[in-house]
């Protein structure tokens, strides 16, 4: 007998040892990424990234992408891709990556980019001496279009003929912008219109740009819907918005590469609007793991800027090398397009079987299966970027070449399953901390689930949410059980918590 009260009296104490544990915070650490395959980018960009590494000691990952987007934006205007299914794609891509505030952003960008802002110098240079032509052109042109109406009005005769014989209206050149950091989504609408057949959406502070008005609630399900067409290169029609307004806008191309803080990244990721449109299918994400705290100073290698040199004058030739429009058209890209060789066609198809069959029900893609359903298309956009880095003469992306975009796309596949497996925790942890704010701010100091999806927050309101969150808020020592219930203003209820307050600071 007495061994048994030693034995309960040690549970009693065990469980009042538990019940007491400090509070947990309401986050979840991300398990770490796999390492970026800086080798598959080829022998320009992979020195290139390892080039920024080495001048800012920056996440590794980091560098790749801005090198990779750099190259995109390069390399969209002059080739689009055939498909195996024979789809024609462009080589544009939507880069995204997570990084916290000091994790060096801008001189990444800085470094990547430095070829594409020589060229929109080159551009404003240019532009501003074909303007100061156009001008003249084009008052020349309205003086005798002037006289010939004027003459009409005064002679009667018709003027059909001559107004044929004066030829249309002179066309501004080309804004020289390329680089778009804050548009809203109008606004790039409209610089497309006026501006350059191929710009880019680069921005190292993405937060920026996805925290405008294009993304309000009532205006994301439009803006996703746009870029999304930009992505695919599709023609895009919308209603006039104002004097000079296109209505219908075709022939132009859209490289993206935005940075974002993690905190926005997460509430961007778990966007049910945007994930059900399909824009967030259209991203490669990288979160790499932060370099902060171990980049004691170095000196760099001369051969990284060595390395950045020739990546940038890679690139310049791409940029400032006349594409391809449509015929008649000045103003509307048709690149070339890049085949698969039977090699390249070959391990394609094996990578859309591997994806396929990993991505149905209980597969292990299945909860990417938007992303998953484009990898192969991705594959084959990097494929062809990987191609014309390398030869921007070349016709047909090769078989090595198309390994390399396929283990791009698989690099980006594990960082998609990893992060959306993240979100969605996170959600749930945002609506739990939701609930936590709302205990304390209501001073409770006992709770039950009725309360919670009768009275509480409005995204708690049904029984099995409530219970999730209380669960959540139990499992992390938010809240404590009250053995056989208690009573809450009132009311009897035998499942019941007592609500832990947060630690006063000194």
């Amino acid at each position: 007998m007495t061994g048994n009260l030693v034995a309960l009296e040690q549970v009693i104490a065990q469980n009042n040892k538990t019940s007491q544990e400090p509070p947990l915070p309401l986050v979840r650490k991300l398990p770490p990424p796999e390492p970026f395959p800086l080798e598959c980018l080829g022998e320009t960009m992979e020195p290139a990234a390892r080039g920024i590494h080495d001048k800012t000691q920056a996440p590794i990952a980091m560098c790749g992408q801005s090198i990779l987007a750099a190259a995109t934006l390069a390399v969209q205007p002059h080739a689009r891709v055939k498909l195996p299914q024979g789809q024609i794609s462009p080589t544009s891509s939507f880069f995204l990556t997570v990084a916290a505030s000091g994790e060096r952003k801008s001189a990444v960008d800085g470094y990547a980019l430095w070829a594409a802002r020589k060229h929109e110098t080159n551009l404003r240079v240019q532009y501003e001496f074909d303007f100061e032509e156009w001008k003249i052109d084009h008052q020349i042109w309205k003086k005798n279009r002037d006289k010939i109406v004027n003459n009409k009005k005064a002679t009667g005769l018709e003027t059909k003929v001559d107004l044929e014989a004066l030829g249309p209206e002179p066309k501004p050149p080309l804004e020289p912008s390329i680089l778009a950091g804050e548009p809203t989504i109008q606004g790039l609408l409209k610089q497309f219109q006026v501006g350059q057949m191929s710009q880019g959406l680069f921005n190292d502070e993405g937060g920026a740009f996805l925290g405008g008005y294009a993304w309000s609630q009532e205006q994301k399900l439009s803006s996703g819907a746009i870029l999304s067409s930009l992505w695919s290169g599709q023609p895009i029609s919308r209603p006039r918005s104002g004097e000079g307004a296109a209505k219908y806008i075709s022939g132009k191309l859209l490289a993206a590469h935005l940075m974002v803080q993690p905190n926005i990244a997460s509430d961007l990721l778990s966007d049910p609007v945007l994930k059900d449109q399909g824009l967030l299918s259209r991203f490669l994400v990288s979160a790499p793991t932060s370099t902060t705290g171990s980049r004691t100073w170095k000196e760099p290698k001369p051969e990284s800027d060595i390395a950045l040199n020739r990546f940038g004058a890679c690139l310049l030739d791409l940029l400032e090398m006349k594409p391809t429009t449509v015929e008649g058209r000045d103003n509307e890209l048709e690149p070339p397009v890049l085949e698969l060789d039977a090699g390249a066609r070959q391990v394609c198809i094996e990578f859309y079987n591997e994806v396929e069959t990993n991505s149905g029900r209980g597969g292990e893609l299945a909860e990417i299966s938007g992303l998953a359903n484009k990898a192969m298309e991705q594959a084959v956009r990097l494929a062809g970027v990987l191609t014309i880095i390398h030869n921007s003469c070349a016709t047909h992306i090769n078989r090595s070449h198309m390994i390399d975009g396929i283990y791009l796309s698989k690099y980006y596949l594990a960082e998609a399953l990893r992060l959306h497996g993240a979100a969605q925790i996170n959600t749930e942890l945002k609506i739990a901390s939701g609930l936590l704010d709302w205990l304390h701010d209501k001073n409770l100091r006992h709770i039950c689930p009725s309360l919670v999806y009768q009275k509480g927050p409005n995204n708690l309101r049904d029984s099995k949410a409530a219970k999730s969150a209380l669960k959540i808020l139990e499992d992390h020592n938010w809240l404590r059980p009250v053995e056989g219930g208690t009573t809450i203003d009132g009311t009897r209820y035998n499942e019941a918590w007592k609500v832990v307050r947060k630690p006063v600071k000194q």
